[in-house]
């Protein structure tokens, strides 16, 4: 076996995927007699199809965001898109027709409604939703049942006229949900007196190393961004890894200690191209990648790396829609049963810390509507050093949903 090895100039983190072991598809609060074969291969299919939609999705708004963006990125798929499909719920047909233009963006509300509130994720993964209408808005009862059914939404009624306490209510309930790891910051376009609703939710991730790195063998190297190199603190380590490349890059997965949870890396082979390498980066790219994965003796050199990122998912949204008609879909379609309540920000904040002992993943999604009419190295080892941009994910891998999608290029906001 030849010696391989990478001349990296940068290094990426696309995106974060974790994965559950490998059984039987579980629902939670739902028991399935075995001997009821068409009714357990339904509940499955059902779960599988909305797992891929949100994959789908994932990898749709990742292109979208990374077009004309070098720095890295996190963001929680099945975060934005609880959060959108809580916002779908609330529309008229008007609106969810509007909503189906996006790919992907909810197809499990659609012809046969699957709860996402019924998948069952590591116990190292928790995710948490909330509704916060106002005191003053007269909320459809169907809306709350239908946010309660499909995404076990709490419903907390604000009083928005006392806007800092309505801010610090949210904050408290974020904090609860992400081990106190984000903090709402409020901004007049999102909360203030006219505020209608607010739709949350909260993803949270941390887990322990399988295999923990050395933190005597973490020494300071450089990372290649691309265009210059910047000093960076590098994990080493040597042993028996899960690996596999193709022609353009190289994967490697790396388990978590509970062993239903893992971080994939993938690591492009020429770092100069690595724009081109992001953009073409497909869910089948993924699929092939994931599944190809065999023991192999691996050198592995990755950074530590600590960042977070806001997104502005209403202006990604927007983009990615491609149809006539946007604004008329804000302005003219029913929110909650009026015309007067307009969807105004849509913001997706996220944070994620690696290093020597394990990951920490959190974000929180907030949608927000307001009254219309108001803007506001010897020879066997496979050398596999992560010194220039890679995409990343933490996936579940007994469902194969991916929670956290993300990129580091060593390039901060």
């Amino acid at each position: 076996m030849l010696l391989k090895k990478i001349t990296a100039f940068r290094l990426v983190v696309v995106g974060v995927a974790i994965m559950a072991l490998a059984g039987d598809f579980s629902i939670y609060g739902e028991e399935i007699n075995p001997s009821n074969a068409t009714a357990l291969e339904n509940s499955i299919d059902s779960a599988s199809s909305a797992v891929e939609s949100i994959n789908l999705f994932g990898f749709d708004f990742y292109r979208e965001i990374t077009k004309d963006n070098n720095k890295n990125i996190i963001f929680s798929p099945i975060g934005i898109s609880s959060t959108m499909g809580m916002a779908y719920l609330g529309f008229d047909e008007n609106g969810r027709e509007h909503l189906k233009k996006i790919p992907h963006l909810v197809d499990y509300l659609y012809e046969n409604p699957f709860s996402l509130g019924s998948l069952e994720y590591s116990k190292a993964f928790s995710i948490a939703n909330a509704v916060w209408p106002s005191v003053k808005l007269d909320i459809p009862s169907k809306f709350i049942d239908d946010c309660g059914k499909y995404f076990n939404a709490e419903i907390i009624p604000l009083d928005y006229e006392d806007t800092s306490g309505a801010v610090h209510r949210i904050n408290d309930w974020v904090g609860e949900h992400t081990s106190h790891g984000i903090s709402f910051t409020m901004e007049d376009k999102f909360i203030n007196a006219l505020t209608s609703i607010a739709i949350t939710n909260t993803t949270y991730f941390k887990e322990y190393w399988k295999s923990g790195f050395n933190k005597d063998a973490t020494k300071l190297g450089k990372f290649f961004t691309g265009e210059t190199s910047i000093d960076q603190y590098m994990m080493n380590e040597k042993g028996l890894m899960s690996y596999t490349e193709t022609q353009d890059c190289q994967a490697i997965r790396l388990p978590y200690l509970s062993g239903k949870t893992a971080m994939i890396i993938i690591l492009p082979k020429d770092a100069t191209r690595f724009k081109v390498f992001e953009q073409n980066f497909t869910r089948d790219s993924f699929i092939q990648i994931s599944s190809s994965f065999k023991e192999e003796p691996v050198d592995l050199e990755l950074p530590t790396f600590r960042f977070d990122n806001k997104i502005d998912v209403l202006s990604a949204i927007k983009s990615i829609y491609k149809h006539e008609g946007y604004e008329d879909f804000l302005s003219k379609s029913k929110f909650l049963e009026c015309r007067k309540n307009i969807i105004t920000n849509i913001a997706h904040d996220a944070f994620i810390d690696v290093n020597e002992t394990g990951s920490e993943v959190a974000s929180f999604t907030i949608l927000t509507a307001m009254t219309l009419g108001y803007s506001y190295v010897s020879e066997y080892w496979k050398i596999f050093h992560a010194n220039h941009p890679f995409l990343f994910y933490i996936v579940d891998i007994n469902s194969d949903l991916i929670l956290y999608i993300g990129k580091y290029t060593g390039i901060f906001n």
